[in-house]
């Protein structure tokens, strides 16, 4: 029974040599995939390269545009106060001028309260040179404000124009409380009357400033 023990053991001991003695096998998997990539990129030398001029170039495109937009949006909403303005200056002088144009001696004839007298001799005379409108300006083309019939979007021409609109009450239990109609050149204006106050904006669409008595 001892000789096969003794047997194995020596066995085990001369296969444990053998693979110490066996050389060990080394493979060379080559360099990582992280290596490989920073030994395959370009060496930076941190100036900005093609692309990133490119990408400023654009971005400074962009902001000129931005600029560019927001100060043209600022000159028109400028320009639309101004004929805010205009309209405004109309009904201040139609309300303050509604009383004393009845007077014996009111100075602007033209526009008195008397039998013959009509809104286009009174208009007229109110943007003579010299006259109390004479200096409202359109804005929009730099030329003094006209007086059109109504204001269309159709028509950018009609940008920054004056209309005026007179207003008769209907009679009670009518449909609507009042009418409007252009004031005509040969409206007479011996009598009292209602008068819309609406400019044209940069759309050529009626702001209406409001209504009047002259």
């Amino acid at each position: 029974m001892t000789a096969p023990n003794q047997v194995r053991l020596e066995v085990n001991l001369i296969d444990k040599k053998i693979s110490l003695d066996k050389p060990r096998v080394f493979i060379d998997l080559g360099p990582s995939p992280m290596e490989s990539a920073s030994q395959t990129l370009p060496a930076q030398s941190g100036k900005p390269n093609f692309w990133d001029w490119l990408f400023l170039l654009f971005l400074a495109c962009a902001t000129l545009a931005v600029l560019g937009i927001g100060v043209l949006a600022y000159e028109e909403g400028h320009k639309t106060e101004l004929i805010k303005r205009n309209g405004e200056a109309w009904g201040e002088f139609l309300a303050e001028h509604s009383a004393k144009r009845t007077a014996a001696d009111y100075e602007i004839e033209a526009c008195a309260a008397r039998e013959g007298n009509t809104w286009g001799e009174c208009y007229q005379a109110l943007v003579a040179p010299g006259a109390p409108l004479d200096d409202l300006n359109n804005p929009f083309f730099d030329t003094p404000q006209k007086l059109v019939a109504q204001c269309d979007p159709n028509d950018r021409s009609l940008r920054g124009a004056l209309v005026m609109d007179k207003v008769v009450a209907t009679p009670p239990g009518s449909a609507v409380p009042v009418v409007s109609s252009p004031l005509e050149e040969a409206e007479p204006i011996d009598k009292k009357l209602q008068i819309r106050v609406t400019v044209c904006d940069k759309f050529s669409t009626p702001i209406v400033i409001g209504e009047f008595s002259f």
